[in-house]
């Protein structure tokens, strides 16, 4: 087995692509949407991101990889707690709200303490409360790794993120549900 730093050695030579092509690409690539949300009794902060996902489950991990110039991102290094909220398909407005970073988090969508502190929202298809297990600095992000202490799941259609749009998934063989 490759040892990771002499793969990293290996990948030196190459020029990195382009930012805009590398945007490009990345339209190609369908994410679920959530918002991300921390904060304590005093701070609420959010936003919407779809670089998040399944680490492990044994132990229960997810990442959410978020701008460190993001009071967001301020905010969990703070407090050390974060949730996942995982929209639905008819959310497109809640998600479009946090995306513009404009207003206060607290104002804009209904939510409660969850079990850490951290403020969760309110009538999302699944929330995901964690506790800061690792961080790791990736270019302009952070890759922050969560240990998962709570979930609330409730089976809905996922609000999807694709080719710059939000989209809705169709079952096979079916019209969207």
């Amino acid at each position: 087995m490759t040892d990771v730093s002499e793969a990293s050695a290996a990948i030196v030579p190459f020029a990195a692509v382009d930012e805009a092509c590398f945007r490009q690409a990345m339209r190609g690539l369908a994410g679920g949407v959530a918002v991300v949300t921390s904060g304590d009794r005093e701070v609420f902060a959010g936003m919407t991101a779809t670089a998040i996902c399944s680490v492990s489950t044994a132990p229960p991990l997810v990442l959410a990889t978020l701008n460190r110039a993001s009071n967001t991102h301020a905010t969990i290094c703070r407090t050390g707690v974060f949730a996942l909220n995982l929209l639905r398909e008819d959310q497109v407005e809640l998600a479009a709200r946090f995306a513009t970073g404009s207003g206060k988090a607290a104002d804009i969508a209904a939510h409660r303490p969850g079990v850490t502190g951290c403020p969760v929202l309110d009538d999302v298809g699944t929330t995901i409360e964690c506790v800061l297990h690792d961080a790791h600095e990736a270019g302009t992000h952070t890759i922050f790794v969560g240990a998962v202490v709570r979930t609330e799941a409730r089976r809905a259609a996922p609000l999807v993120f694709f080719d710059g749009r939000y989209a809705h998934l169709v079952p096979e063989g079916g019209a969207p549900g």
